[in-house]
């Protein structure tokens, strides 16, 4: 009868050992609802006709440091929201209005 006693919470640490990837990957849903972007993905500026270039600013809504032209390719490391709009990070002191990436 000990021996059934022992088993029992071996099962229980099975259980739970499986049970935590689960809420992992949960996890990783919700921000990807909320719109994050996982880290290190390669983006193309995309911009409507008229626009000449994508202002590359030192923090969301900041000072305007850099332009990227359209169809370049960036690197996104991050992404933010500010003011309900999204930004990526694309270097440091460098964000860009993340709903003109693809």
């Amino acid at each position: 009868m000990a021996e059934k006693k022992k088993a029992a919470p071996k099962a229980a640490k099975e259980k739970q050992a499986v049970a935590e990837p689960k809420k992992e990957s949960a996890k990783t849903a919700k921000e990807t609802e909320k719109g994050k972007i996982p880290e290190k993905v390669a983006a193309t500026v995309t911009l409507p006709p008229l626009y000449g270039a994508l202002n590359v600013r030192d923090e969301p809504h900041g000072k305007i440091v850099d332009k990227l032209k359209n169809g370049q390719t960036v690197e996104v490391l991050d992404t933010v929201e500010h003011n309900g709009e999204h930004w990526a990070q694309i270097g440091a002191d460098r964000f860009v209005n993340a709903a003109f990436l693809k």
